[in-house]
């Protein structure tokens, strides 16, 4: 070390250059690898001179590290791993402040910085990208009725899926009970739905009875008898509906009084605890009273047997023919409402064909006589 008596200080060497305010200091300049060797002399206020020889290794600048780990991405609150190329003195990650060359990080942007002697580096930054965890949502029928299996499937497709009755397929067919599914993304994220569950009911087989049988006059009171089944299942409800302006009931075995004639499809709708329906219907048939036909008439204006009256005609459908006795036609009608009193005609004795709507002919004579 110099003190304050040196008279002169000077630095020798390649690629050196002295500092005119501070013989004591220099710098090298345009230095390539390799070893450097300088010479520093000094001389004192006495002439005497003393000189001093130092080695210098220039090693060559290493490459700044790449972080290995691609462009990871994590699951939520997961953690990658990364990793700096070996052979530096120091590992030094950010943020953070971790230590050495291999780290496990979360999701952000990372550098790391490394020491190569006294020579400080750092890398590019690189982003660790977290991935949301999938939300499996079940979609499908959460009641099915009939016996058939429900079909379940998820509202988004992904990579792979383990339903809890150990199927591995996007669609299941499924029976009664609660079912979740456990689904991986492409990234190898999972995520398990919340419990989905269906129920499978059996539908009811709807059967009914009569008493009396059909078919039956006009009046007629018919007792309904339900003997529907269900399996495994309970029927709660009952629909019957007469098809007799509107006329219904909602017990299990009803009666009902038919008035008028005609085929009415009864109809018997039953209904399960679990809301499984089934319907079934049967034609009943009243038919109307018979016809009383006269062989009379005397329309004199009396009021009394005026007119050509056929008992109960107005509940059947029908054609009238009358002839006279030569074969001449001498009135016709359809639908005929009690209405020819025999005013073009002369008194005699007439032949008429009445044909009902069930296809049945009725054949006879009326006489006029006034």
């Amino acid at each position: 070390m110099l003190g304050q008596t040196a008279d002169s200080a000077a630095w020798t060497g390649q690629n050196l250059i002295s500092n005119p305010n501070d013989p004591y200091s220099a710098t090298m300049v345009g230095v390539t690898p390799g070893t450097f060797e300088y010479n520093f002399s000094v001389t004192d206020n006495f002439g005497c001179t003393y000189d001093t020889t130092i080695t210098v290794t220039v090693t060559p600048s290493p490459q700044a590290p790449i972080i290995i780990g691609g462009n990871p991405v994590v699951c939520s609150g997961g953690l990658a791993q990364l990793s700096a190329p070996a052979g530096f003195d120091t590992y030094v990650w950010q943020p953070g402040n971790l230590f050495g060359s291999n780290v496990q990080v979360g999701a952000g942007t990372y550098t790391v910085t490394v020491a190569y002697g006294n020579c400080p580096l750092t890398s590019d930054p690189l982003t660790v990208t977290e991935a949301p965890a999938p939300s499996p949502v079940i979609t499908g029928p959460p009641f099915s009725c009939g016996g058939a299996n429900a079909t379940l499937s998820t509202t988004e497709p992904y990579d792979t899926y383990a339903w809890s009755n150990q199927a591995t397929t996007p669609t299941i067919n499924v029976g009664t009970g609660t079912y979740t599914v456990t689904v991986t993304t492409a990234q190898g994220c999972s995520g398990v739905s919340a419990p989905y569950q269906v129920l499978v009911a059996n539908n009811p087989v709807a059967e009914f009875g009569t008493n009396p049988q059909s078919p039956q006059p006009m009046g007629t009171t018919v007792d309904f008898t339900d003997f529907s089944t269900i399996a495994g299942g309970t029927i709660t409800s009952w629909s019957w509906d007469f098809d007799d302006q509107g006329a219904g009931s909602s017990v299990p075995n009803p009666s009902w009084t038919f008035e008028n004639p005609g085929q009415y499809a009864v109809t018997l709708t039953v209904t399960t605890a679990d809301g499984c329906s089934h319907s079934v219907t049967n034609v009943y048939v009243i038919f109307p009273p018979d016809i009383t036909i006269p062989n009379v008439i005397t329309p004199n204006g009396d009021r009394a047997n005026d007119y050509f009256v056929i008992d109960n005609i107005e509940y059947w459908g029908n054609e009238l023919v009358i002839y006279g006795r030569w074969g001449n036609k001498v009135y016709s009608a359809t639908n005929y409402k009690n209405t020819w009193k025999g005013d073009d005609v002369p008194d005699g004795t007439y032949f008429y064909v009445l044909t009902l709507s069930d296809k049945s002919e009725h054949t006879g004579h009326i006489t006029v006589l006034r």
